[in-house]
Parts: structure tokens; C-alpha cells; sequence
């Protein structure tokens, strides 16, 4: 369908004529990402008290909903391989009309930003240090204390142009960088904050990004699992996948959104989420807005 017959289905959106209302809406709906950008800049253009402003609204919603659901069903059904892709499709849902190709670019930036830094042989630890040192004090990355629980905390482009995020946000991004480097760097799906493990046959260690690249140990994770007294489970301490990731970083999109009381956006990423969810919720659920 060419941009001609899109604009004329808008149009019809100011149909006093049910059948034909309808139609347009679910044509428009399942056009999903093609259909998304030309009723974001109608939206634009029109009086937003009007009758035709809030069935482009719903169209639109319902549109964005379909493109993020469907999408991410289709990165799981292929084995969630790709992290970027799967924070990608979690931000369309709030900028349809961001590129995947210009994340891919900006990660190519940050991490040669860190090569330049790195040395030959260098230990894990000063690997670490100097990653730090890239992330926190050249590109100026920090957390986002002030606004913890901001939606934008969600979307991989907000984190980039903002350069600042929550605990999985910061780590998601400092993730990348390092797998570009080549590091074992992989998430942790530890209770209630999220951190990294560098993991090698020979060495391990724990990687607190919200508190500037903090190393930590295996027992100092343990002791946060103690003080919130819950059973020591090995699956807290081990690297997670990217769906566990995805996942978990939409449990936060739903407390954020309820938490800006945004009902339908709320009720919408629960959809999504069951939809990728894993036969094992439990293991995946490990708590609250991080």
C-alpha cells in the first residue's frame, strides 16, 4: 500500500459512517509500523479537541501496540539473540519511528570511544577500570537518581540522548559496549537491582554500573540477597538472557506507567509482556522498578 492510500484510510477516520469507520481503523492497525508514521504527523497537523484528533489517537495507540507485540513476539520465536533489537522494539513503542541502524551506530562510537582507551594483556579488573572511566567520565553516562522510576528509563534511545538511566538501563548500555570489546560481560538477574558479571573459567566478578562500575563480590551479593531475606537461589548469582532482560525491563515500563497513571500504556505492555513470557515466570520475576 503506497502513502496515497494510507492518507486516504486516515481520512475515513472522520467517517460518520460505523462500517466504514471500522474498516479504516483495522486496516490502519494492521498496517501497524507503515501506517504509524503518517497518523503521527496527521495528529500533528489537526485541532486535538476534535473528533478526528481521538480516533487518530486510538488508531494510533492500538497501532504502536501492535508493531512492539508482534515484533518482540518474533525476536523470542527467533532466540532473542540480538539485546539491542529487543530494547529497540521496547522504545518503538514510545518513538515509532526510531531506527535500529542508528542504535547500531551509536554503540559502534562508544565502544571504539573504549578501545582507544584499552590496552593489550590488561588484566579483567583494569579492563574494568578503563570501560569506567569511558563510559562514566568521557561519554558522561550516570545514574538517574532523580527521576528512578521516568518511563525514558526504559528506552534505549532516551538513555543514549539523556545519558543517564536506572540500574538495567545503565548496564544494558554499558553491556554492549563491552560484548563489542569482545569482555564476558552479561547480566545479572539479581533481586531488586541489576548488575553485571564478568565471568571467564578461571575468574569472576560482579559489576555494580548504577554505582559507577563498583567491582563486587560473589559474597557481597549474597549478603543484599540475606538482607532482603530472601532463599539464596544460584540462578541470582549467573548470567541471564537477553529475553530475561527484555522482559524485566518491561515489569518496570508497567510501574512507571502506573506510576504516571497512564492505564491504557500500563495495561498495554502487560499485554506484551505475557506474550514473551517464559514457562518459568518466577525465575524471571525478581522484583520491582530498577
Amino acid at each position: 500500500m503506497n502513502s496515497g492510500d494510507i492518507r486516504a484510510l486516515i481520512s475515513l477516520l472522520d467517517d460518520d459512517d460505523v462500517e466504514v469507520l471500522q474498516i479504516a481503523k483495522d486496516k490502519l492497525i494492521d498496517l501497524g509500523e507503515l501506517s504509524t508514521p503518517f497518523l503521527q504527523a496527521k495528529l500533528e497537523e489537526i485541532d486535538l479537541s476534535k473528533l478526528h484528533a481521538s480516533r487518530i489517537k486510538e488508531v494510533l495507540s492500538a497501532s504502536k501496540f501492535q508493531v512492539v507485540l508482534e515484533g518482540l513476539k518474533k525476536w523470542k520465536k527467533e532466540g532473542a539473540k540480538d539485546l539491542l533489537e529487543g530494547l529497540w522494539l521496547v522504545a518503538l513503542y514510545q518513538y515509532p519511528e526510531l531506527k535500529l541502524e542508528k542504535l547500531r551506530m551509536h554503540i559502534k562510537q562508544f565502544k571504539l570511544e573504549a578501545w582507544i582507551e584499552f590496552r593489550e594483556n590488561m588484566h579483567p579488573y583494569d579492563q574494568i577500570k578503563s570501560l569506567n572511566h569511558v563510559f562514566f567520565n568521557i561519554l558522561g553516562f550516570s545514574a538517574n537518581t532523580k527521576e528512578f522510576h521516568a518511563t525514558n528509563n526504559s528506552m534505549i534511545n532516551q538513555i543514549i540522548e539523556q545519558r543517564s538511566s536506572n540500574p538495567i538501563g545503565l548496564c544494558c548500555l554499558y553491556m554492549l559496549i563491552a560484548q563489542e570489546l569482545s569482555l564476558p560481560i552479561y547480566g545479572v538477574n539479581l533481586p531488586n537491582v541489576f548488575v553485571l558479571t564478568y565471568k571467564q573459567p578461571n575468574i569472576q566478578f560482579y559489576i555494580n554500573v548504577f554505582s559507577k562500575g563498583i567491582i563486587l563480590s560473589r559474597n557481597e551479593l549474597e549478603n543484599h540477597v540475606r538482607q532482603l531475606k530472601m532463599e539464596q537461589q544460584d540462578i541470582f548469582f549467573e548470567p541471564c538472557g537477553n529475553l530475561t532482560i527484555v522482559q524485566r525491563i518491561l515489569r518496570n515500563l508497567i510501574v512507571s506507567f502506573q506510576k504516571a497513571q497512564n492505564i491504557e500504556s500500563s495495561s498495554q505492555t502487560e499485554m506484551i509482556l505475557k506474550a514473551i513470557i517464559t514457562n518459568h515466570p518466577k525465575k524471571d520475576e525478581n522484583l520491582e522498578n530498577d
